[in-house]
């Protein structure tokens, strides 16, 4: 039953982890390359296009990614490091929530929508997770 817990949390946290990872890299792309200002023309629906089109490449990209990571790899439970970093990266991401942080920032508006807080803390955990066992395996050697 716990595989199949860490199993679900994984395919989650590398699913919006990777949406959100190629997503930022298509907005930064779109930031350096369609111009600013009122005569965007087009370019303003191209670089929506861009940004959706790096979210659900990132998303398949990293579902079937996962999912072929959970087949290939054997079973076996979490280091205790593992959960500190997920409870801590948790933490970390209610924590610059409810803060004023995100106000003066765009994405702000994003990451207070429903389904962006849950994006925003599914890969804030998952990203502690991945620290919390990069941490681990450090200590083993």
């Amino acid at each position: 039953m716990l595989q199949r817990i860490q199993q679900v949390l994984f395919v989650c946290g590398a699913t919006t982890s990777g949406a959100v990872l190629t997503a930022g890299m298509a907005f930064c792309f779109g930031l350096l390359v369609f111009p600013s200002g009122r005569d965007a023309g087009g370019a303003v629906v191209a670089f929506v296009i861009l940004a959706i089109g790096g979210l659900i490449l990132g998303f398949i990209a990293s579902l079937v990614g996962s999912i072929y990571w959970i087949a290939q790899k054997s079973g076996e439970s979490w280091k205790a490091m593992t959960w500190i970093g997920i409870a801590i990266g948790l933490a970390s991401g209610l924590a610059i929530w409810n803060s004023a942080l995100l106000d003066s920032v765009v994405l702000g508006d994003i990451i207070n929508w429903f389904p962006g807080t849950i994006i925003f803390l599914t890969t804030m955990a998952f990203l502690g997770g991945l620290i919390g066992g990069a941490t681990s395996l450090l200590r083993k050697h």
